[in-house]
């Protein structure tokens, strides 16, 4: 019996220390602006499946004249579509998820610490700040890239039409 309530208390204890790890995490990410990062990048990911199977939706439709009712069974599928290829994750699971990587790397005490700077003027500056460079990051190298990708286009275009010119592909 005595065994027992050893091996019960400890078992309690572990899920305690590892619930409290979780709670740090979470706290942490939340400082760190990640959860937030995390659920934008959810929400992107819908849209660019919703841009995508629209973008599929008017190349399949092209010279079709749509009625009311055929659109909206598009628009239907559309939600569907989206619906069906993003999981419907939430808060918790990024949560989870990235506490079973990220944790391991650090101590209660070093969590603690890290909650403490990401908690203090400096720390909030500093996610302001990394927050705010990515996005000038992001867009300068986008920026950077376009003629390339435009460039890139019209050869595709090009070639799209010199293939459709030739005959050989119409059945």
């Amino acid at each position: 019996m005595r065994i027992f309530v050893l091996i019960l208390a400890a078992l309690l204890s572990f899920s305690s220390f590892a619930d409290d790890r979780t709670d740090k995490i979470r706290a942490l990410m939340e400082a760190q602006g990640h959860l937030a990062a995390f659920q934008q990048q959810i929400a992107a990911e819908k849209d660019g499946y919703r841009a995508q199977a629209e973008q599929m939706i008017e190349q399949a439709g092209k010279g079709m004249n749509l009625d009311k009712s055929c659109q909206a069974k598009f628009k239907s599928a559309i939600d569907e579509f989206v619906a069906s290829a993003h999981p419907d994750w939430k808060a918790e699971d990024l949560v989870n998820v990235w506490a079973s990587y990220y944790a391991p790397h650090f101590t209660n005490e070093e969590l603690d610490q890290l909650l403490a700077f990401y908690k203090a003027p400096l720390g909030r500056k500093t996610v302001v700040a990394g927050r705010e460079a990515m996005e000038q990051y992001i867009a300068h190298f986008q920026k950077e890239a376009m003629p390339n990708v435009e460039k890139a286009t019209g050869t595709f275009m090009q070639r799209l039409q010199t293939i459709q010119a030739d005959g050989s592909c119409t059945k």
